[in-house]
């Protein structure tokens, strides 16, 4: 073999590989109570719904999974009653959001952040 033939299975092996990656790269599962978002060049473009689904290879980018079930947050409040007394009460909420909603849950509200101090109101 020469050099010709060793730099053409070099050259074809790569493009079988990025071909092959571009392919497979393409296709995603979404698991059952999940949706993704998909961007196109960093705009929203569709949500995808569980099962198999596909996405243009190079310009979609699936950005952000969200969570279909019902969730819950549970926080102990500190508040001043009126007399002058602090107390804790711990509170739950539950959630869940609506797959008709999932646009805007990941479009509208920021990306939750643990706080590191109880909310205060004034």
């Amino acid at each position: 073999m020469d050099i010709t033939t060793i730099a053409i299975i070099i050259i074809g092996s790569f493009v079988a590989l990025l071909v092959l990656g571009t392919v497979l790269g393409s296709f995603f599962t979404i698991q059952t109570q999940q949706a993704a978002v998909i961007q196109r060049f960093g705009k929203f473009l569709r949500v995808a719904n569980a099962g198999l689904n596909f996405k243009a290879p190079w310009i979609d980018n699936l950005v952000a999974m969200v969570d279909l079930r019902i969730q819950q947050f549970s926080a102990i409040i500190e508040t001043k009653t009126k007399d002058n007394v602090f107390v804790k009460i711990p509170v739950n909420v539950q959630y869940f959001i609506i797959p008709d909603g999932v646009e805007n849950a990941t479009t509208s509200f920021p990306t939750p952040r643990p706080r590191s101090s109880p909310m205060s109101t004034t």
